[in-house]
């Protein structure tokens, strides 16, 4: 069985950080460019934005 993407919505981008909501959650994460990147380019996440489109 194959897994669904993972739906990501990018709320905000502070400098160098990013605010992310993801499913699962109740509060959205800040993560760093790397780790945002990273996300980005990884096929188990998919992402939308909320705020900044």
């Amino acid at each position: 069985m194959e897994k669904q993407p993972v739906r990501v919505q990018l709320l905000t981008k502070k400098g160098e950080s990013y605010q992310i909501k993801l499913p699962h959650l109740d509060i959205p994460v800040t993560v760093d460019s790397e780790i945002y990147q990273r996300m980005r380019n990884d096929p188990m996440y998919q992402f939308g934005n909320a705020v900044l489109a």
